[in-house]
């Protein structure tokens, strides 16, 4: 009895933790994707992109096709536009390797982002969307046109793609309806 008991207890404490990653029922993730339209307008910097979760962080190099890396879904996700002359590759790779000590992460990244070399130009990007099962709606691409003098809270394009198969159901479904609604007048008359 103290066994079940105990397993009872570890249940009702571990199942919220396990329940917190995982979709609603009746719902499904969509794919977002975020683009850099005019990133080759600026060859001199070299733009990067950060997770940051608490005081845990990732960066990433966002190549020159402007796609920004996703991320996990309670990350806050900016991108920085770095002088070219300023940016150090093996300083990124290294606090890239420090991603798991909190400490070291905040105090390396944040000295190296506060420099006059380095803008922020896009901040919360979003990352992750859920949506209802029947909505059609598959994928979102945000289009970001960049200014080095102000920063993006807001793509200046939006982008869906949506499951054309939704609408073939929808109207399968009425034709079948009205085929029964049909069927039963005709039985209701006879």
């Amino acid at each position: 009895m103290k066994k079940a008991s105990l397993i009872l207890l570890i249940l009702f404490f571990i199942l919220p933790i396990i329940r917190a990653d995982t979709i609603q029922v009746g719902y499904k993730g969509i794919t977002i994707n975020n683009v850099i339209t005019n990133i080759n307008d600026f060859p001199d910097y070299i733009f990067i992109s950060t997770c940051e979760l608490g005081n845990i962080g990732n960066i990433d190099i966002i190549t020159r096709d402007g796609k920004i890396p996703p991320y996990y879904k309670f990350c806050k996700v900016s991108v920085y536009a770095i002088k070219e002359s300023y940016f150090d590759k093996s300083f990124v790779e290294d606090v890239r390797k420090t991603t798991t000590n909190s400490s070291e992460f905040s105090n390396d990244f944040n000295k190296y982002i506060n420099s006059e070399n380095v803008k922020e130009v896009i901040t919360n990007i979003q990352s992750y969307e859920t949506t209802p099962i029947v909505n059609p709606k598959d994928s979102i691409t945000n289009y970001y046109t960049v200014d080095l003098n102000q920063i993006k809270e807001k793509p200046d394009n939006v982008s869906l793609e949506k499951n054309d198969l939704f609408y073939v159901y929808i109207i399968i479904s009425l034709i079948a309806l009205i085929a029964i609604i049909l069927i039963i007048i005709k039985k209701v008359r006879e």
